[in-house]
């Protein structure tokens, strides 16, 4: 029946169902568009109340800071007085130990003659004077000192006659290693 009907009649009802949905369209992009405006509305609400809080949060906790700036500026003092104890023991420097491995070192028919120790001993070379029985026991001395890791830059000095059940008297300079005094 529609097909009986005039071409500008037709026409007319095309351009209705048209007009008819772009109504629709529309409404549907009005709707969409208020429902975007009104999720952004709240978003934004949440948001402003949400940094509210969190700036007062923030003052909050600057009162609070004040009530525990004693505490703040003990625990300061007590990390630099920790640092500093920490760099003493660090630079602390055992002589017993350094005794220790020196007389570790001195085989049978050897003696140390006198030892004197400072702070200067571990940054330039020492020099040792030993009683020595024979020969043997002078080799094996110097042997011990130039394979120890604990001393480098051994050097043999002068030899001179000693006295009583000691034949020989012998200086070693050598360089004491910071390592072997921790």
């Amino acid at each position: 029946m529609i097909n009986l009907l005039p071409i500008e009649h037709k026409k007319q009802i095309r351009s209705a169902r048209s007009n008819v949905l772009l109504v629709r369209y529309n409404f549907i992009l009005l709707g969409s568009l208020v429902f975007i405006s009104i999720a952004i509305a709240i978003s934004y609400f949440f948001l402003i109340n949400t940094k509210s809080d969190a700036e007062q949060t923030i003052q909050d906790n600057i009162s609070k800071e004040g009530a525990y700036s004693t505490v703040k500026a003990e625990a300061n003092n007590f990390r630099t007085q920790t640092n500093d104890a920490k760099n003493v023991f660090d630079n602390q420097i055992s002589f017993s130990k350094t005794i220790l491995a020196i007389s570790a070192l001195i085989p049978q028919g050897a003696a140390l003659n006198a030892l004197t120790l400072d702070q200067t001993s571990f940054t330039q070379p020492v020099t040792f004077q030993f009683d020595v029985t024979g020969e043997d026991a002078a080799a094996n001395l110097i042997r011990n000192f130039e394979n120890s890791p604990q001393f480098t830059n051994v050097k043999k000095g002068s030899i001179a006659k000693g006295t009583g059940s000691y034949r020989y008297s012998l200086e070693l300079t050598m360089s004491i290693n910071k390592d072997v005094a921790k």
